[in-house]
């Protein structure tokens, strides 16, 4: 009877075992098949994704240089645009072909194809149309009036549809990210629930068997919080190129006027310290926190967008601007506001958009509201603007300009403390002058 009971046992031992392991191997393989497939599928759609985020970008700085190019009354200056046309009109076209060959190469279904498929037709009509622009004669009487025409009744909606298309093309992309995401969170928890199993008929034979199971249940913990790092890594790389995109944009607006890209890069940094000191000091603290202060940041480089419409001779004019001209240079305000709406819409955050949107409109707003566009005046100019208000204004104090010498510091902070409850706001001004040294340190370094 014993000797019954422990062949009895040893069988159900050994069942124990075998099925254990056969679990364990099972889980490993079943894990394997599942990693590779998400792991080639994070890939393509980060391709994919990466691919879409550049012609989206090149789409916008082409409509950028194209009404560069119709605004632009020189026509020297217009012989000029057209060559940054066909620049950016060639690395469009590169990039539609080889998203093409991309797709073709990867398994992206038929409906995604023939929507990325008129995206591109739509793109190389678009391209046309613009081709007809730039043919005519922008100098004869009327023909201006006419290309405006054209563009709103044909490129305008176009390049509406094209950018209906390819949000489309994002949410279904999202929508399959979505999807494998919840399949592989099923799967995992399926590896799970089979490890859990595994580990009790292992335990039920022998401590070894056990362990073993734990650490292939950690090793699976590991090699999932692996694969979603990943996907959060590459999604935050998506994220850097639009902002650096960004950066480049208003780096090359402001090497029209003679700067080096510095100016944007300064004023970005006194605003962060601006907005870093007032937190630490109290000041506003319904609205300047860290995620304020960091779109407040990344922002500021947008504030002289609208000189983009300016042309080369007003902004790079040594001496003093005659009333007209001062004018026309007042309205990159107003357009700059516009074209961060038109351009980011959608595409950025809306906090940071509606703070990106503040700072280039109101940036030359006064405090005792003599300033422009709108002549606002205390608070009712927004936060953002008056941070900027006194960023800008400091650094256009000590940097060397085609019409003025630089200033040294001191006498900059002077100017700018003398302007409190004029120019600039008073609490901020008092923010400011806690943070000279480093101010000037900065400063001195860029």
């Amino acid at each position: 009877m014993k000797l019954k009971l422990t062949r009895s046992a040893l069988i159900v031992i050994i069942f124990a075992e075998l099925v254990g392991l056969f679990g364990i191997l099972f889980l490993r393989h079943y894990f394997d098949l599942n990693l590779k497939t998400y792991q080639n599928f994070i890939n393509v759609n980060f391709v994919e994704r990466t691919d879409i985020s550049t012609i989206k970008q090149l789409i916008y700085e082409h409509e950028a240089v194209m009404k560069n190019y119709i605004w632009e009354k020189s026509p020297e200056a217009r012989v000029d645009i057209r060559e940054s046309l066909a620049l950016v009109e060639l690395k469009l076209r590169h990039q539609l072909n080889d998203h093409i060959e991309v797709m073709e190469k990867s398994d992206f279904g038929t409906y995604k194809m023939g929507l990325f498929t008129s995206v591109k037709d739509d793109l190389i009509t678009y391209l046309n149309y613009n081709a007809v622009i730039c043919a005519a004669n922008l100098d004869e009487e009327g023909n201006r009036q006419n290309i405006e025409k054209y563009v709103k009744e044909n490129v305008n909606p176009l390049i509406k549809h094209v950018n209906n298309s390819i949000k489309l093309l994002e949410s279904v992309s999202q929508n399959e990210t979505d999807t494998i995401n919840r399949k592989m969170s099923r799967n995992f928890s399926r590896c799970q629930t089979i490890s859990l199993l595994s580990v009790i008929l292992m335990g039920i034979a022998c401590i070894i068997c056990f362990w073993h199971s734990f650490k292939v249940f950690s090793s699976l913990e590991k090699d999932k919080n692996s694969a979603l790092e990943d996907v959060s890594n590459k999604e935050e790389r998506i994220s850097e190129i639009q902002h650096r995109t960004i950066i480049g944009i208003a780096e090359i607006i402001e090497s029209r006027s003679g700067e080096t890209g510095q100016h944007v890069k300064r004023t970005s940094k006194f605003v962060n310290m601006i907005a870093t000191k007032c937190k630490e000091m109290g000041v506003h603290p319904e609205m300047i926190t860290e995620e304020y202060i960091d779109l407040i940041t990344r922002a500021a480089p947008l504030h002289d967008v609208g000189k983009i419409t300016i042309s080369d001779t007003i902004l790079n004019k040594p001496g003093k601007l005659t009333p007209e001209e001062f004018e026309d240079m007042k309205k990159h305000a107003l357009v700059g506001g516009r074209l961060i709406h038109q351009f980011l819409k959608g595409i950025e955050d809306e906090k940071y958009l509606q703070i990106a949107q503040d700072i280039a409109t109101y940036h030359h707003e006064k405090f005792n509201g003599k300033g422009y566009p709108y002549g606002l005046s205390g608070t009712d100019i927004p936060l953002s603007a008056r941070i900027m208000a006194i960023a800008d204004v400091f650094d256009a104090l000590v940097s060397q300009r085609c019409y003025k010498q630089a200033m040294n510091y001191n006498d900059a902070f002077a100017l700018i403390d003398s302007e409190a409850g004029e120019h600039f706001d008073p609490v901020l001004v008092h923010v400011f002058m806690q943070i000279k040294e480093d101010i000037i340190e900065n400063a001195k370094q860029m």
